[in-house]
């Protein structure tokens, strides 16, 4: 099982002018994370815009990252959703295409009782073959339910395919008990660079976030730094990262848009309705904050 690790940005999903799917935006933006070096691309999460994509069109956004990055860089499709049908039907069509793995949401809008969740992730899980590595994932912040550890445990005692969580949680105590989970071998991914000297010392294998869009570099640098046991480097870059999110905070889809179409790598910053663009000031601030940042950067 090829589990995530290191880097590994939840790619937006990029829209020429008519709200369409730009599908040669997505393939620069792919190829382009790849080469700053991106270790994994998780398709279509919540930074990729889901809530806002039929499956038909999350199926073709997948078929279009997997052909520019296989053999570059895992794929993890992202199957959870709303509706359980939909959700094997994502599953089924990712397993087809021979993608790396699998990230299942929190099914979203309605909250559910800790049964209901068990009894949804062990169904998706029960159906995808045991070959295929399976994350747990949980945002509370945007979807209505949250993934608590007994409720983990049970899914991983019962489906040997669940390898890990992605938490996208400050929770740093809860992201230790997930840790633990089949005496430390359960991958977890946590969701901000401001957490990752704590996070890889408990050993957490890695990043997915927003972040890894906008300072793909730097956070590769970063785990890198750990991985060669330069802890005061490690430091260093996770305050300097901070320092910078924190000034450009909330770190939303039209950002990371906003920061790549400056950079020529996709067309336009367009939103899926009834989301819409930056407005002009707020695209001007937010970008002179990226380039003051990318000036201020030394040698890495």
């Amino acid at each position: 099982m090829k589990k995530l690790f290191g880097v590994v940005a939840p790619i937006i999903t990029p829209l020429r002018e008519d709200g369409e799917v730009d599908y040669a935006s997505l393939r620069n933006l792919t190829l382009s994370l790849i080469e700053r070096g991106c270790d994994g691309l998780y398709v279509c999460g919540t930074t990729g815009g889901v809530a806002y994509f039929c499956k038909e069109e999350r199926k073709m956004i997948l078929e279009t990252v997997w052909e520019a990055a296989k053999g570059k860089a895992l794929v993890y499709a992202q199957i959870g959703g709303t509706i359980l049908r939909d959700t094997l039907e994502l599953a089924e069509h990712a397993i087809t295409l021979g993608v790396d793995g699998l990230g299942i949401l929190t099914p979203i809008y309605f909250p559910l009782t800790e049964r209901e969740l068990e009894n949804y992730y062990v169904s998706v899980a029960k159906y995808i073959p045991e070959n295929i590595p399976v994350y747990m994932y949980a945002i509370p912040s945007f979807a209505a339910n949250d993934l608590s550890l007994d409720l983990v445990k049970r899914v991983a005692d019962q489906c040997e395919n669940i390898v890990g969580i992605k938490y996208s949680s400050g929770d740093y105590a809860k992201i230790c008990q997930f840790k633990q989970i089949r005496e430390g071998r359960f991958s977890v991914l946590v969701s901000s660079p401001g957490i990752a000297h704590s996070a890889f010392s408990i050993g957490c294998d890695g990043i997915i976030s927003g972040a890894c869009i906008l300072f793909t570099e730097e956070v590769k640098a970063l785990y890198n730094a750990y991985k060669n046991g330069d802890i005061k480097k490690v430091v260093y870059l996770q305050r300097d990262i901070y320092r910078w999110l924190a000034h450009s905070w909330p770190l939303e889809i039209h950002k990371c848009a906003a920061f790549v179409c400056q950079e020529g790598v996709i067309a336009t910053d367009t939103m899926r309705a009834p989301m819409l663009q930056l407005k002009s000031e707020e695209k001007r601030a937010f970008l002179e904050i990226m380039d003051e940042y990318k000036k201020s950067l030394v040698n890495l």
